[in-house]
């Protein structure tokens, strides 16, 4: 079932931010390991959401060298 609403925040990887099922795991994760949250909601209350966190110290970028895994 396809959720238009879906939102995926990358608060650990290699390019941290807010996607959707399509993008989180190619653009955000870059195809390596990390920690999301996935939230329903507008993309407006993601993003709001993701700086949230990042100014609370929670976002992590990962560098880009390594290969992280999947948990």
């Amino acid at each position: 079932m396809k959720m238009d609403n879906e939102r995926f925040i990358v608060i650990k990887g290699e390019q941290p931010g807010v996607y959707t099922r399509r993008t989180v795991v190619s653009w955000g994760l870059k195809w390596h390991g990390g920690e999301i949250i996935r939230l329903i909601g507008t993309i407006n209350e993601a993003e709001a959401l993701f700086e949230f966190l990042k100014a609370e110290g929670v976002v992590e970028p990962l560098p880009s060298e390594f290969w992280w895994g999947i948990a």
